[in-house]
């Protein structure tokens, strides 16, 4: 039996870089953790990759992240070296955003649907403010025989809660003084 005893103090404690220098990310196979600096680190997206580096080149929330990243000071990406089948990745991936049920995991829209990113940026803010992580414990079935306790301990993550209203302005902000640095 494999445990992975991953808590957010393990998290904010994992090896990382801020988003800017992701050119510089390792090329290996692992999970990864975007969070926010700020007066309280807040765990905002979690993701697998077989190669880190080449994933975060071209990776499908960096719009998001970065636009994030203009709200509080800064959104560092942390990694955790997990040589793993795909499977296996994946299963420890939606173990970890099921329990800590990071705002922008949980932004999911149809294929063909498109909204903007500043929709999505308002819809995270709420999730922000109306989240707050739960105590439990995941079990990750890799077969019949063999489970993963990937939580051994419950531990809550504290969160600030602020208004939609004050979310909009906030974002508002960003958008007017960073639109610039995006194009």
């Amino acid at each position: 039996m494999t445990n992975l005893p991953i808590t957010l103090e393990t998290i904010f404690a994992l090896p990382a870089l801020p988003l800017d220098y992701r050119e510089l990310l390792p090329e290996i196979p692992g999970l990864y953790f975007a969070y926010s600096l700020g007066g309280e680190n807040q765990l905002l997206y979690i993701g697998k990759a077989q190669n880190i580096r080449e994933q975060w080149l071209k990776h499908h929330r960096l719009r998001d992240l970065q636009i994030v990243g203009c709200v509080v000071s800064q959104v560092n990406l942390a990694w955790l070296e997990f040589y793993a089948s795909d499977e296996i990745l994946t299963q420890q991936e939606q173990a970890l955003i099921k329990r800590f049920k990071p705002p922008i995991n949980e932004l999911s829209f149809p294929d063909n649907y498109r909204v903007p990113t500043e929709q999505k940026l308002i819809e995270a803010s709420q999730t922000l403010g109306d989240k707050t992580s739960e105590s439990a414990q995941a079990n990750i079935n890799i077969d019949d025989d063999v489970i993963v306790d990937v939580f051994p301990q419950p531990i809550n993550q504290p969160q600030k809660k602020l208004s939609f209203w004050a979310w909009l302005v906030i974002v508002v902000l960003v958008l007017v003084f960073c639109w610039g640095s995006f194009s």
